[in-house]
C-alpha cells in the first residue's frame, strides 16, 4: 500500500464526513430524538477532524524529518490525528456540560498521552 493511497481514502473520508456534517446540521431536526442527532453529529465531526489532522501532522513530520518518512509514519500520524480527535470531542462535552475543572482536563491529557506512548511502545 503506497502512501498516496492512504491520502486518497483520507482526502475521500474528509469530503464525506464534512458533507454528512454539513446536512446533519443543516437538515436535521434534533428534537424529536436529541441522543441520535448528537451521537450523528459527534461521528461526522469525529471523523472530519481526524481525516483533517492526519495529513498535516504527517507534513509536519516530514519537514521535521527532512524528508525520510515512511508509512509506518503515516499510520502514527493517522492515529496521533485520532487522539487529538478524541481529545477536541473531550474538551467540546466538558464545555457543553459547564464542566470546569481543571483536573478533569489534566487528567483526560494524560490519559491520552500515556496511550499514544504504549502505542508508540508497541511500533
Amino acid at each position: 500500500m503506497s502512501i498516496r493511497f492512504y491520502f486518497f481514502v483520507i482526502m475521500f473520508i474528509f469530503l464525506t464526513s464534512s458533507a454528512s456534517v454539513g446536512l446533519l446540521f443543516f437538515y436535521m431536526n434534533p428534537i424529536p430524538h436529541p441522543t441520535r442527532s448528537l451521537t450523528l453529529m459527534g461521528i461526522g465531526l469525529f471523523l472530519m477532524v481526524a481525516s483533517l489532522l492526519a495529513p498535516l501532522i504527517f507534513f509536519l513530520k516530514k519537514v521535521y524529518y527532512r524528508g525520510d518518512v515512511n508509512l509506518s509514519t503515516m499510520s502514527a500520524s493517522i492515529r496521533q490525528a485520532i487522539l487529538l480527535a478524541l481529545t477536541t470531542i473531550f474538551f467540546m462535552v466538558l464545555s457543553l456540560y459547564n464542566i470546569q475543572e481543571w483536573h478533569i482536563t489534566l487528567t483526560g491529557l494524560a490519559t491520552l498521552a500515556c496511550v499514544e506512548v504504549m502505542f508508540q511502545a508497541l511500533d
